[in-house]
């Protein structure tokens, strides 16, 4: 496992087109270690491409992208299930699944398709089950489940896995506000507590100041800003962002950036 205070990501000129269309304009940047790192931009910013390279589901067309100092491509696939778990916008079908059933999905990397569920595979997902408080739930249908349930499902799947670094496009954003605030303090907690590097998708800006430790930025897939929340949520960054003048006050108890539309 890299170190708590080394580097997850590091990006060198990393960039994707397709058909002679820049998606994502070569960037350059690394991502410390256990950390709530959230990617902000509007729609069509290159945010779920750049999850997607992360993830290996997607080749770069430029560039060189490395997970604690190797070089992603040569990574082995099963290695590198073990290191980093990725949950797309479109969660999988569970198809009459239960939640129990879903979160040792997260088990495959480590015994494999033919493999025997182990003592070790049933310890971690019950652990990940009671981590995100879906125990109770464990023998329920998915389908059968409210929306926040059901992320908190895929989340668990995702503990299950063991990984290092979490890859998150989008979780909170089909939820209501308090299943919004329940999913990311889960985030904020597996950061925090567990020492897991997480890189999260998101539109609300609110949130992101709220639960993120860092921001990263994108704008027409163009890289626009890297920084700490609180350095990265100001008037002037969020219209470079969004281009949209935007006022910024602190919260009354935590002090973190609260934005609105002017």
């Amino acid at each position: 496992m890299a170190a708590m205070t080394g580097t997850s990501f590091s990006l060198d000129g990393i960039g994707f087109e397709i058909d002679g269309k820049a998606l994502l304009h070569p960037l350059t940047l690394s991502v410390p270690t256990g950390e709530v790192v959230g990617i902000l931009g509007h729609n069509g910013s290159g945010k779920s491409t750049l999850l997607k390279i992360l993830a290996r589901f997607q080749a770069p067309t430029a560039g060189r992208a490395e997970y604690a100092g190797q070089d992603l491509v040569s990574f082995r696939t099963k290695d590198y299930a073990r290191r980093v778990a990725y949950l797309p916008q479109q969660t999988p079908d569970t198809d009459g699944m239960t939640v129990r059933e879903v979160v040792a999905l997260g088990r495959y990397p480590w015994h494999g398709a033919l493999g025997r569920f182990s003592a070790l595979d049933k310890l971690k997902v019950a652990d990940a089950l009671k981590l995100t408080s879906m125990t109770a739930l464990a023998d329920r249908v998915v389908d059968t489940l409210s929306g926040g349930e059901r992320q908190r499902a895929f989340v668990a799947m995702l503990i299950a896995q063991d990984t290092e670094c979490l890859l998150l496009d989008e979780p909170i954003s089909a939820l209501d506000i308090s299943h919004q605030i329940e999913v990311m303090e889960l985030i904020r907690m597996l950061a925090h507590e567990h020492k897991k590097t997480v890189l999260i998708v998101l539109h609300d800006i609110n949130m992101a100041a709220r639960y993120c430790d860092r921001l990263i930025a994108l704008a027409g897939g163009r890289l626009v800003a890297h920084d700490e929340t609180a350095a990265l949520i100001t008037a002037e960054r969020l219209d470079a962002i969004y281009g949209v003048r935007m006022g910024i006050f602190p919260h009354p108890q935590t002090q973190s950036p609260i934005s609105y539309v002017l």
